[in-house]
């Protein structure tokens, strides 16, 4: 099993609600009940209703055993996922595997990390020259373990793709000196930015036994300290904001954000990067 199949028993957020409306109609209509599997080039299959193959070399250190099931491992998913899949939800499940892997807490173990692109990078080699490498090594260099959700990742993604470049989890110190992490602190602008999920109000479960509104007295009282020691204004938005480009940009406006008018992404993440950042939906 393979591509979403292998996502789904690693635990990769493939079937996120809102993601299926993010990055075009491709993660629309995929059915959930077809069985994704990846075969030798040349082999011969006959057609079977809720299977759909893909050919394809996978070497035997790319196969795992979970649940009883034969899958590609974690980083060959990843691959194929960034070839085949809208970039917005193979981001977000690179971001998962690596904040389960190389960050506990707010700590993130770099060494780890640049380690695993070094090896990834070794593993995308052999597949130069065929459809969507470019795609797999714009992962790569893309991928954060600083993101706490999807909608975070995906958020990221819309700075990068609107030429803002941001620092993920900026920490600044509180008034009882412990220190808040903000979702984005945007590098050359006044601004930071906090993404947020209607469940942080609504579900009781997110809200650690305190009612909505004290939640929401609790960010307000946060925001408003932000504001006063850093001097930055807070920007905030919802996974309705982030479905384009365009989209995201507009709420960025109304808050003063600047944005180019003739918008390039970003090229910090190098020339594969920059090029899949060019092609997201507008």
């Amino acid at each position: 099993m393979s591509h979403r199949s292998a996502a789904t028993v690693h635990g990769f957020p493939v079937w996120s609600n809102w993601l299926r409306t993010v990055g075009g109609a491709a993660s629309q209509r995929v059915d959930p009940l077809t069985t994704h599997q990846t075969v030798p080039p040349g082999h011969r299959s006959s057609r079977t209703a809720g299977v759909r193959y893909a050919h394809g070399t996978v070497p035997h250190a790319d196969i795992v055993e979970l649940g009883g099931l034969r899958v590609t491992s974690a980083e060959r998913t990843l691959i194929d996922l960034a070839r085949s899949e809208p970039f917005e939800l193979a981001l977000s499940c690179a971001d998962q595997y690596l904040h389960e892997t190389v960050r506990v807490g707010t700590q993130v173990d770099f060494e780890s990390w640049s380690e695993w692109r070094a090896q990834m990078l070794t593993r995308i080699t052999p597949l130069a020259g065929s459809r969507g490498v470019g795609r797999a090594r714009a992962l790569v260099a893309l991928a954060d373990p600083r993101a706490d959700s999807p909608l975070e990742t995906v958020s990221r993604l819309r700075f990068l793709q609107n030429g803002i470049d941001v620092e993920p989890q900026h920490p600044v110190r509180s008034e009882r000196g412990s220190s808040y992490f903000l979702d984005f602190w945007l590098l050359n602008q006044p601004f930071f930015g906090e993404c947020d999920g209607k469940v942080k109000y609504t579900d009781s479960r997110l809200r650690g036994g305190q009612s909505a509104e004290q939640v929401v007295y609790r960010e307000k009282l946060r925001q408003d300290w932000v504001t006063a020691t850093t001097g930055r204004r807070g920007v905030r938005w919802g996974a309705a904001h982030v479905g384009t480009g365009a989209l995201f940009a507009r709420r960025l406006r109304a808050f003063g954000v600047r944005i180019p008018a003739q918008t390039r992404p970003t090229r910090r993440f190098g020339a594969d990067a920059a090029r899949v950042l060019g092609a997201l939906p507008e």
